[in-house]
């Protein structure tokens, strides 16, 4: 019956620093991330903490520029490799240090970091007819994400309600700067599409001066164009040149 013995798999090879790419990128990122040292410690009243906010962050960008690693017991040998600790300046950390971080540390205060690397990006220009349209041109549409409620719907939780609609899932408004090919502005809303979640007045909120926006016809409303107007930066949302009809919309928004 040899056709039912099973060969055990071989185990993977263990990563070298060679293996290990994006060393340049994180060392620029790492001088950004010192602020963050010390958010999340409050709890730590014994002053042993080993794995900072700062030291986190640069785990998972290790992570991303890497497909290499492919889990965390991955991530903390290579963490532990002694020309990885001292190009980065991080140490070993445990297992249910980094899983819990997840809860310990304050996402919000990354965003002045994206906001530093942003502000340092330059314009890679337009073509053609994209040359003609004013300000900054921002493409702007949201998306239903259940990724993670797929997985909770494995377990309990019902992820579609019989009409097909997301009940459990969050819907990402996103605005991407085409001028420099980086999301500009995004917010995370319940997936319902209405209300405080509904894609138009989810604009509304950050309609933006000096901004050339171009939407799905969805987007298309006479309040919404007519809202900057009254809005704190007075950002008047006019059509250009764009029917509702059309699959897409466009508006740009001056003082």
């Amino acid at each position: 019956m040899w056709h039912d013995a099973r060969v055990p798999e071989a185990a993977p090879p263990e990563l070298t620093v060679s293996d290990i790419r994006g060393f340049k990128q994180l060392r620029r990122v790492a001088g950004l991330l010192s602020f963050l040292h010390d958010n999340g410690c409050d709890r730590d009243r014994a002053g042993n903490r080993e794995l900072h906010y700062d030291d986190y962050v640069l785990l998972v960008l290790l992570y991303l520029f890497n497909p290499l690693i492919d889990s965390m017991r991955t991530l903390q040998r290579v963490a532990d490799l002694p020309e990885v600790r001292r190009r980065l300046g991080i140490k070993r950390f445990s297992l249910g240090s980094f899983s819990e971080s997840c809860r310990v540390f304050e996402p919000a205060m990354l965003q002045a970091v994206v906001d530093r690397l942003a502000a340092g990006l330059r314009p890679v220009g337009r073509h053609g007819l994209l040359s003609d349209l004013p300000g900054t041109l921002t493409l702007v549409d949201s998306t239903v994400i259940d990724t993670l409620c797929t997985v909770a719907e494995a377990m309990f939780l019902p992820l579609r309600d019989g009409t097909g609609r997301h009940r459990h899932a969050w819907r990402l408004h996103l605005h991407l700067d085409v001028d420099r090919h980086v999301p500009s502005k995004w917010e995370l809303t319940d997936p319902r599409n209405t209300g405080k979640s509904d894609e138009k007045d989810v604009l509304r909120r950050t309609l933006a001066a000096g901004h050339t926006y171009v939407m799905d016809r969805w987007y298309a409303q006479f309040t919404l164009w007519n809202g900057g107007t009254t809005s704190r930066r007075r950002a008047a949302a006019t059509s250009a040149a764009c029917a509702t009809t059309a699959p897409t919309t466009c508006c740009t928004s001056g003082r």
